[in-house]
C-alpha cells in the first residue's frame, strides 16, 4: 500500500506481527512503515507526520550520498583522490587489494607515530569495523579499519595518533585530547572529514560485498 505524505515524499505500508510502528528509509530513497496488523492508518500517519523531520533528515543524507557515490562510475576512492577502476574478477578481489594496501600502509605509519609518540602496540590488526575507525583495547591492542585507505594521509595519521594517544590515556579525557593535540594540533579537521565521509563506508560495502572481520 503506497502513501503520499506531503508533495515530497511517500511512504509503503508494510503489515507484520510486530508490536510497535517503525519507519525505515532506504539507501534509494524509499520509505517504508513497517507496522503491526491492528494499528490504523490514521495512527500510522500520525506517527509518519511526527516523525516528519526526521524522515526528510535522512531523505537528504541519501540524496547526498547518492550524488557523492556518482562520481566514483569510472573511478575509486583512493588515499582522498581517485584511481581508475581495477580491472578484477570479483567484488572480493577488489576488497583484498584495498585490504592489502592498507595493512602496508597502515603499519608503517603505526611504527612512525609510534617512535615520535614513545609508544607502540602490544598488536596491530587491519580489519573491517562496521562503524568505527579504529579502536584501542585495555592490553595496548589497535584495531584499525581497513576502509582507512580511502582517506588522504593526514587523516589516516589522525586515527592512528587518537588510538595511540590511548595507550597514555584509555578514555576521553581533557588529558586524553591534549596528547592528540600535541601530535596533531588540527585533528579537529580531521575528524570533520571522517564524519562527512562516513558514506564511504556504506559505499565500500556496495563495492565490496558484506562486511567481515
Amino acid at each position: 500500500m503506497s502513501i503520499e505524505l506531503t508533495d515530497e515524499i511517500k511512504y509503503t505500508v508494510e503489515r507484520s506481527k510486530r508490536k510497535s510502528v517503525g519507519i525505515v528509509v532506504e539507501r534509494t530513497g524509499a520509505v517504508r512503515v513497517l507496522a503491526p496488523k491492528n494499528v490504523s492508518l490514521s495512527e500510522i500517519q500520525r506517527i509518519v507526520m511526527q516523525k516528519q523531520s526526521w524522515i526528510r533528515s535522512k531523505l537528504h543524507h541519501v540524496s547526498f550520498t547518492n550524488q557523492k557515490k556518482n562520481r566514483y562510475k569510472d573511478t575509486l576512492p583512493y588515499m582522498g583522490s581517485e584511481i581508475e577502476k581495477i580491472k578484477v574478477s570479483d567484488n572480493k578481489a577488489l576488497e583484498r587489494w584495498y585490504r592489502e594496501q592498507a595493512k602496508v600502509l597502515i603499519n608503517e605509519r603505526v611504527a612512525f607515530w609510534g617512535h615520535k609518540m614513545g609508544r607502540f602496540p602490544s598488536q596491530i590488526s587491519v580489519k573491517a569495523q562496521k562503524s568505527r575507525w579504529g579502536s584501542c583495547t585495555s592490553n595496548g591492542h589497535l584495531l584499525l579499519n581497513w576502509r582507512l585507505i580511502l582517506a588522504p594521509i593526514e587523516v589516516i595519521d589522525y586515527v592512528i595518533i587518537h588510538e595511540l594517544a590511548h595507550l597514555y590515556q584509555m578514555n576521553h579525557s581533557k588529558a586524553f585530547w591534549s596528547i592528540v593535540d600535541q601530535f596533531d594540533p588540527h585533528f579537529k579537521e580531521k575528524r570533520r572529514w571522517l564524519k562527512q565521509n562516513s558514506w564511504i563506508l556504506d559505499f565500500l560495502t556496495e563495492q565490496c560485498g558484506a562486511y567481515e572481520t
